[in-house]
């Protein structure tokens, strides 16, 4: 993947806050009926950010995470279809994984790539065991059905927490937000910084000059505060027509400046 792809799935992975280690039942439903198809020894939706494979729903695995670069996963997104591994031992992709040549090691793999909305590869669907199987047809559909409902939820969460016009967080997610931001200083007594941006005059552009140029300058004015919005747990959302807003927990009204 080039750098420009990953840096786009880590920013929609946060946006969507698929590393978030909340319990989702949506997800976990999924894959627990997908362990239950198969058969398998354990199955996980794994979403693939930065240098690391972070499980956002398993059944069957102790671990939270493991290190990208040893991960089934990581091959799995380069694919269109399933990619299958029925004897990882003998695959030199993955036989000095320790992953797989550990005692809870597993040697059978069988993934499909999960994607966002725009067609962006974030993770996979997986089915693993610790001895070598083949796979047959039924576990395949099984796999590819539960994908599409996979990829369903994530659209759904999508819908839930997203501008469409800018990509930011919308006003809904904000306002789910702050209260708890606003709890957390106060118990742990650290600053909240608030930015309320209200774009000037802009009834007046949309009116000159057409909807469509509006529409460019708001994903342009958000393009802008994504600058200041850098740091894991800055929310940044569009909470009315031209109207944004960013919360910075953690930061003094001197450091927000």
């Amino acid at each position: 993947m080039t750098p420009e792809v990953e840096r786009a799935r880590s920013e929609l992975i946060e946006r969507l806050m698929l590393t978030d280690p909340s319990y989702d039942e949506s997800f976990d439903r999924i894959v627990r009926l997908l362990k239950a198809l198969t058969g398998a020894s354990a199955a996980a939706f794994t979403v693939l950010d930065g240098g690391r494979q972070f499980y956002k729903a398993h059944d069957g695995l102790s671990a939270r995470e493991t290190p990208r670069d040893i991960s089934f996963c990581t091959h799995t997104i380069e694919q269109t279809d399933l990619l299958v591994v029925r004897d990882a031992r003998h695959d030199p992709r993955f036989a000095s994984s320790p992953l797989v040549c550990t005692e809870d090691g597993h040697c059978f793999y069988a993934g499909m790539p999960v994607r966002a909305p725009s067609g962006l590869p974030l993770g996979a669907l997986c089915i693993l065991d610790a001895q070598p199987r083949e796979i047959g047809l039924r576990e395949r559909e099984a796999i590819a059905d539960l994908t599409g409902a996979l990829e369903e939820a994530i659209m759904l969460r999508s819908l839930a927490v997203i501008d469409p016009l800018t990509g930011l967080f919308n006003r809904r997610h904000f306002e789910d937000t702050v209260g708890r931001e606003w709890l957390r200083g106060f118990a742990a007594q650290k600053p909240l910084s608030l930015f309320i941006v209200d774009v000037d005059h802009f009834k007046k552009y949309n009116d000159a000059y057409g909807h469509p140029a509006g529409d460019a300058c708001l994903r342009a004015v958000a393009g802008a505060l994504r600058i200041g919005a850098r740091r894991v747990g800055d929310v940044l959302a569009r909470i009315g027509g031209e109207e944004f807003v960013l919360l910075l927990p953690g930061t003094t009204m001197a450091d927000a400046l």
